[in-house]
């Protein structure tokens, strides 16, 4: 599993993740790249999470759900395939048309890209927006099940927010090229942070009791979220282009690699914060335990404030820390057209 996840996993979304840099130079084409693969990855994540439990699980002979572990290894194997029918399809359908010279892609050393780490400002601000990003939106995934199981009393609440939670993705799918056109990457992503960080921090302040207004204002949080997450895989295209004019040299893997690594650093954050915080309130573990008013008041926090405080520092890195305004990719564009028709 770990060679799987760690090894060959990364080995392929490196090249897969830093190609839509060089499938084209437009912007536009490049939004669009991003949106795709944003609605791309949700759709097995529906199938998985709505047709596989059919199988995965069987009626034992007491009348409950349990089980069907036969199943498992069978299903991971089907899956397996699809994948690799799906990475060739990509292969043989996709084309790189920006052809950088010669001269700009030399390797670098693991000292050189320490070095395009620390003191590309673009690149350590797009690291530390994955970083936050990443952090709140698997925290809130992680403490989804404790907030319904134990504050509201009611797992019906993760069922829904889980189906629901698609909804804003596939709505906004289609204004996500024309609204980057109009506002910019950078813009649109300071927007999204704001929105998820009014709606956690109301959600914070009321302290709702009813779970139906916490499901309804946490879908307004996720429409950000939702908006951010289909352009984000853009901003790595733009940083990509800003290494190269800055330094003359392209490093397109090196760079999605980076931004990768800081997703990663993102994912076991929210990890451990999940869990330190749930130990910190006292949370009592195993099956039917009782939770104290107070440890329920606690997960509340830990669902609602920690993720309005980190979306907020996403709209800070943004705004203060990001250079990349429209204005500036467009210029880079236009200049990396020059450049390679040269």
């Amino acid at each position: 599993y770990l060679f799987w996840g760690s090894v060959c996993y990364t080995a392929i979304n490196i090249p897969y993740g830093s190609m839509a840099s060089v499938m084209s130079s437009e912007a536009d084409d490049r939004a669009s790249l991003s949106t795709s693969r944003g609605i791309g990855s949700m759709v097995p994540q529906i199938v998985i999470g709505v047709i596989l439990p059919i199988f995965l699980y069987k009626t034992l002979p007491d009348g409950t759900r349990g089980v069907n572990a036969a199943a498992f290894p069978i299903l991971a194997m089907i899956l397996g395939l699809i994948s690799v029918v799906c990475y060739l399809v990509c292969y043989f359908l996709c084309t790189e048309r920006v052809k950088p010279k010669k001269e700009n892609l030399k390797a670098a050393s693991f000292k050189e890209t320490l070095s395009t780490f620390v003191t590309n400002r673009t690149l350590v601000a797009i690291c530390l927006v994955f970083i936050f990003f990443l952090a709140a939106q698997m925290l809130s995934q992680t403490i989804s099940n404790y907030i319904f199981k134990d504050y509201f009393n009611n797992t019906l609440g993760l069922t829904v927010i889980n189906a629901v939670g698609f909804l804003p993705v596939l709505i906004l799918a289609p204004f996500s090229v024309p609204l980057t056109r109009k506002f910019g990457k950078k813009a649109i992503g300071v927007f999204a942070s704001v929105v998820g960080t009014v709606a956690y921090s109301i959600l914070f302040l009321v302290r709702t009791q009813n779970m139906w207004v916490y499901i309804t204002v946490s879908i307004v949080g996720l429409m950000g979220f939702g908006l951010f997450n289909l352009i984000i895989w853009a901003f790595i295209t733009d940083v990509i282009d800003d290494h190269e004019i800055t330094t003359g040299t392209r490093q397109d893997g090196t760079i999605y690699a980076i931004c990768s690594f800081s997703r990663k650093l993102g994912q076991g954050i929210a990890s451990g914060i999940g869990g330190w915080s749930l130990a910190i309130i006292g949370y009592a573990e195993g099956i039917g335990a009782a939770q104290s008013t107070n440890v329920k008041n606690g997960i509340y926090n830990i669902a609602t404030g920690i993720p309005a405080l980190l979306y907020l520092l996403v709209a800070l890195c943004l705004i203060f820390l990001y250079p990349l305004s429209k204005k500036r990719v467009n210029d880079n564009i236009l200049l990396l057209k020059s450049k390679h028709n040269d």
